[in-house]
């Protein structure tokens, strides 16, 4: 039972579970919505005068973005509140102002104010929703403040298009507004708000005339009013329901009307799901459809009906439940009392044998037990073809193997006895009996126990009760002993088999807890989109046994031709139309739906708070469909997934765009560092020819010697510089090409050396060659360059008088070595695993540089089929070692 006594209730656990985590994932930050019906209602300036108060209180609270449309009010309640400045974006040849996320995330105040929640920002934006920035403050642990009105609600955009006639391009998901803590409704009769629109209080004037005529007309805004009065008494339901939860209160709390309906694959199901519905609108109460699985296993016709049942209670709205207990009637009190339902309908069940003889119906005991519930018994008892009709779950189906073992044990039983009559006496044999029914309620159901029963006592008196062999017991005490042991054995083997479907319902919902705690913890693992893909489809493949499939949303907003390189079944053209279509409406079809169920698999649509992120599609086994638990497993399973998917799509989206942040700042910073390059050269020399064509140097060639000594080294860097640049986007163009040919190592370093003496007149520059052959299929032009480019850049990082020591060596067999070493500050620690990177330059440089010298190099080198690595000598100073083979490999020509 889920209630002992009266006032003592006990919760489902995946209720307290979610009550639970909602308190926690409210430890992020705090979500305050002001809603409303429409512009006009004051959400704006009540958000301000709230601001205002938990300034009063010393709380820190900042403006993030608020817009006043040229209010004069809402622009008085923004003084004297702190202000976080907007950011300008180019979109046009116009500059946007938005919302600086992140001048907000640096400020990280306690509570932010940010206004317009349905707004999409500027193109360049972090995120493209404004609600999409909220998350990601509520994340850092942030309160926010916003609003917005309820046409922009995404669950009833389209029925404000239908009676307003204005399509809504800006939508909330309803998730989003789910996760808020707070909802103020900030409400106005129509009246009033068509007044201040007469007024100039919302619009200007020639706004004011066109929206009077449109969208502000009394009947549009009195739909718009209740839309929001039940949206918010919804959300008040839900905070009842998470309270009612956490404190452990059982008893109904008739606040409002819900109702339950219970579903059954019997005849009657449809017509009770229409039923609820209709009631459920005539109230404006929400609704739950309820199957109590009670262990029984239903014949294939009964699972089909069941499952077009629930599909049908889907579609209508409800909230589709499936519940495991051992009985019906225990089931649906217990749901109707954590629901806190006001009304349950079920269908008038057909009365048992033993109903009409006791005169105690299930129905009767629903009614007896229902206390403050109002029960609607409707249809027709009509009595169902499936052995598992609506309540009469409880006689429960068995197997023709538990049967045909009932009587293969106690015939066992009583052979085994026969012998030992004498010795033991046949008052022990009906303790035997007794202890093997028992023993048998551990493994049959109720029906093989009451064989077993019946049979063990039949068996008894023939066998073993004086007279033996007839059904005649001469002794009272006899006769008594023998009524009393097939009760008792009745009775005792009934409580085992509750005790032990107890049991397996127990285990079902365990394993439920536990199938979608590990889903969501493995999935809380993933670190990237493709990690949550494959985890994703190889848990849901592996737990029902069946080939699935993800279609993405692609960056167009439109859905993925091909699924998931993860997915482990790939679907063709007719199935892609199906994935479409639940793409498009949001809605699962194919397989086992009423929608397009020629599929090959059922699809089903990963809605998250931005919307549908993707298809999920499911192909089970043939023959093979899941039970309701399974299908609600399913529906967890897709609904976590979305958010995982969702989730990592924002973390993509932020990578990119901070990499593209970073890219535009050292874009910028590779601008200036090669025009400051490129001026300086040109600099030199403009101003050596400028200085030759004054009179007074012409005839003093002195000056002019220096002068013309200047402008050489200048035109050599500039020449370096572009060089440099040159060949680097001739190696991202994959342009290079060597020239092959045989040459003596020790002669192209001779010759780099000799070019390099008068660029490093401040350095020293040794050379060392260790052994004798050093022959080897090179690019002499192009190595001399990366041997050059190695040791400027020593130069470049070191001070005046920096000893270089290039030794070669021709000892290791197929190999030649070149290491080039120096006695200066060495490598930056943080640089070495990126020293060879484009543009990397380290802030200790003495005359700029571009950072291209080392990434050219080490293109050279690799293109010899060589290798190169950088690292610090143990004694100070940094050291290259290079690593090329006699002959280039045939793959590197």
């Amino acid at each position: 039972m889920s209630y002992q006594r009266k006032g003592h209730f006990r919760p489902d656990a995946d209720l307290l579970l979610s009550a639970v985590n909602k308190t926690e994932t409210e430890r992020r930050g705090r979500l305050r919505i002001f809603f409303g019906m429409a512009a006009g209602v004051g959400k704006t300036c009540a958000m301000l005068r709230a601001a205002h108060r938990l300034k009063d209180e010393g709380v820190d609270v900042v403006l993030g973005f608020v817009e006043t449309h040229g209010r004069k009010d809402t622009a008085v309640l923004m003084e004297d509140l702190e202000l976080i400045p907007r950011v300008s974006l180019p979109y046009q040849n116009v500059l946007l102002e938005e919302f600086d996320l992140e001048g907000a995330l640096r400020r990280k105040p306690h509570t932010i104010v940010v206004d317009e929640l349905p707004h999409t920002n500027a193109p360049g934006s972090r995120h493209p929703k404004r609600y999409q920035d909220i998350l990601e403050l509520l994340d850092a642990g942030i309160n926010v403040m916003t609003a917005f009105n309820v046409q922009h609600l995404e669950s009833v955009a389209d029925s404000v298009e239908a009676i307003t006639s204005v399509h809504v391009q800006e939508r909330v998901p309803d998730s989003f507004v789910d996760m808020a803590s707070d909802i103020e409704l900030v409400d106005l009769v129509p009246e009033e708000l068509i007044r201040r629109l007469e007024e100039g209080k919302i619009y200007a004037a020639d706004k004011a005339v066109l929206a009077a005529n449109n969208f502000f007309r009394k009947g549009n805004l009195t739909a718009l009013r209740e839309m929001a009065l039940h949206f918010t008494a919804s959300f008040v339901d839900n905070e009842l329901q998470h309270y009612r939860t956490l404190k452990n209160i059982g008893e109904t709390w008739k606040t409002a009307e819900r109702i339950l309906v219970a579903v059954s694959p019997s005849a009657n199901g449809e017509n009770l799901i229409r039923l609820a519905r209709q009631r459920a609108f005539e109230l404006k109460a929400r609704w739950i459809a309820v199957y109590i699985d009670s262990g029984a296993s239903l014949k294939s016709e009964a699972q089909k009906s069941l499952a077009q049942n629930m599909s049908l209670a889907r579609e209508l709205g409800a909230e589709v439940i499936s519940v495991r207990d051992t009985d019906v009637v225990t089931g649906i009190l217990r749901l109707a009392r954590q629901k806190n339902i006001t009304q349950v309908i079920v269908g008038k069940p057909p009365d048992t044998l033993w109903q009409r003889l006791t005169g105690r119906s299930i129905l009767d005991r629903l009614v007896r037990s229902s206390g403050n519930l109002e029960i609607h018994a409707a249809g027709v008892a009509v009595r169902s073809k499936s052995a598992a009709d609506f309540l009469s779950l409880q006689n429960l189906t068995s197997s023709r193997r538990q049967y045909l073992a009932a009587i293969a044990t106690t015939c066992a039983t009583t052979l085994i006895c026969m012998p030992f009559l004498e010795t033991i006496g046949y008052s022990a044999v009906s303790l035997i009996y007794l202890t093997v029914v028992i023993v048998l309620g551990l493994f049959v159901g109720r029906g093989p126990l009451v064989l077993a029963a019946a049979i063990s006592a039949l068996g008894w008196d023939y066998f073993f009760i004086p007279p033996k062999y007839t059904l005649h017991v001469a002794q009272l005490e006899d006769y008594l002993t023998l009524i009393i042991y097939f009760a008792v054995a009745l009775a005792m083997g009934t409580l085992m088999a509750r005790l032990r479907q107890r049991e397996r319902a127990l285990m079902a919902r365990e394993e439920r807890v536990a199938a979608v705690y590990s889903f969501s913890r493995l999935l809380s693992r993933s670190t990237s989109l493709d990690e949550t893909l494959q985890n994703c489809i190889e848990f849901i493949a592996q737990f029902f046994g069946a080939r699935v499939s993800i279609n993405l949303r692609e960056k167009s907003g439109k859905l993925a031709l091909e699924p998931a390189a993860a997915s482990t079944r790939r679907i063709s053209a007719k199935e892609a139309s199906v994935a479409f279509w639940v793409f498009e409406h949001k809605k699962p079809a194919g397989r086992y739906t009423d929608t397009l169920p020629l599929a090959a698999a059922t699809y089903y649509p990963l809605i998250s708070t931005g919307g549908i992120v993707g298809v999920l599609g499911l192909r089970l086994p043939a023959k093979a469909r899941l039970t309701p638990d399974k299908e609600e497993i399913l529906f967890a399973f897709v609904n976590h997934a979305a958010i995982t998917i969702e989730r990592d799509f924002l973390a993509s989206e932020r990578r990119r765009l901070r990499v593209a942040e970073e890219s535009e700042k050292l874009h910028e910073a590779i601008l200036n560092s090669i025009s400051h390059e490129l001026r300086t050269p040109i600099a030199v020399i403009l101003g050596a020819v400028s200085a030759m064509q004054l009179k007074s140097t012409e005839n003093n060639f002195a000056v002019q010697s220096e002068l013309l000594s200047e402008v050489d080294i200048a035109a050599r860097k500039l020449n370096v510089l572009v060089s440099n640049l040159l060949d680097m986007s001739r190696i991202e163009a994959n342009k290079m090409r060597l020239n092959r040919q045989s040459y003596d190592l020790r002669n192209t370093i001779t010759e780099a050396t000799e070019r390099l003496r008068s660029e490093i007149r401040n350095a020293s520059l040794s050379v060392d060659f260790q052994g004798d052959d050093f022959t080897c299929e090179c690019d002499n032009t192009l190595l001399q360059q990366a041997i050059m480019n190695i040791v400027v850049n020593s130069v470049l990082h070191n001070e005046n008088g920096v000893a270089i020591q290039l030794t070669c060596s021709a000892t290791e067999p197929g190999n030649l070595t070149v290491v080039i070493s120096d006695d200066g500050v060495g490598l930056p620690p943080e640089l070495i695993d990126s020293v060879f990177d484009k543009f990397v330059r380290s802030a200790q440089a003495n005359s700029g540089g571009t950072g291209l010298g080392l990434p050219i190099a080490k293109a050279i080198v690799e293109l010899h089929g060589g290798s190169i690595t950088a690292s610090n000598l143990p004694t100070g100073g940094a050291c290259f070692r290079l690593t090329l083979p006699r002959c280039i490999p045939t793959g590197e020509k």
